[in-house]
């Protein structure tokens, strides 16, 4: 570990519904967090949890756009702590329901251009910024619409099937650099205060789905590959305190390769 400080892990998208949960999570497992999201009120909100934590730190970026994603990579390689990993829980806006068939091309380069890119962005800006350190991840949480269509929205099917490809694609780029990329999968929407009136009693709720991240943080080599499914057996409050499984461990010493 780099200096006294424990490691941070960074939240993209920390305000939304996804990204909540996630920092809950984090801090529950006792880890700094360093909360990204593009409205300051809705950071202040989220905050508002957690008054007395002395781990949750805000800050107002975005990875919509590569001079946004350069920006926020800048502020991010100079703070103190080091950093141990990304969880990007960015999402485009809420769609209207439309068919495929009856959307114009731009309509779908409009919906890649907000539910793929920022990813992409968020990877191409932050990723290297964990090359070098040990047990470094970057971790995306994705939705169900990716591995089969919605009825009404198969814009955002394609678009997550995209995003799942580049998962695929960034996990074997990213793996010279010493760093594991991975998208947690969720198979079912989340449950939430608004639907709770309508919602399926298996849907997950976003802290569930935060310790599931968490568990992938501490346990990641047991599922190294870049596709992991939201399992409930992982969404349990988690056993150890996070950043110190993120220590550098022996084999690290030794100069021995990142394990797979």
């Amino acid at each position: 570990m780099t200096g006294t400080l424990s490691p941070e892990v960074v939240v993209l998208g920390a305000s939304g519904t996804v990204g909540a949960g996630v920092v809950a999570a984090l801090l529950e497992a006792g880890s700094p967090v360093l909360a990204v999201g593009r409205d300051p009120h809705r950071l202040q909100k989220l905050a508002a949890l957690y008054p007395d934590e002395p781990g949750l730190e805000l800050l107002v970026g975005s990875v919509a756009t590569e001079k946004a994603g350069a920006a926020l990579a800048a502020t991010v390689s100079g703070r103190a702590r080091p950093l141990r990993a990304v969880i990007d829980a960015t999402s485009g806006p809420r769609p209207r329901s439309t068919r495929v068939l009856d959307a114009p091309a731009a309509r779908l380069r409009r919906t890649l251009d907000q539910e793929l890119l920022p990813h992409l962005i968020a990877a191409h800006h932050l990723l290297p910024l964990l090359a070098g350190h040990h047990d470094a991840q970057f971790l995306l949480v994705g939705g169900p619409a990716g591995e089969r269509a919605w009825s009404g929205y198969g814009l955002q099917s394609v678009a997550s099937a995209a995003t799942r490809m580049l998962i695929n694609v960034l996990h074997e780029e990213a793996r010279p650099l010493g760093v594991r990329v991975q998208l947690i999968g969720v198979d079912a929407p989340l449950q939430t205060p608004e639907n709770a009136a309508h919602a399926c009693p298996g849907w997950p709720r976003a802290l569930e789905v935060g310790r599931c991240v968490v568990t992938q943080l501490i346990n990641g080599r047991r599922r190294p590959g870049p596709l992991v499914p939201f399992r409930r057996d992982c969404s349990d409050p988690p056993g150890q305190t996070l950043f110190t499984s993120l220590v550098d461990p022996p084999w690290a010493a030794r100069g021995d390769p990142l394990p797979h």
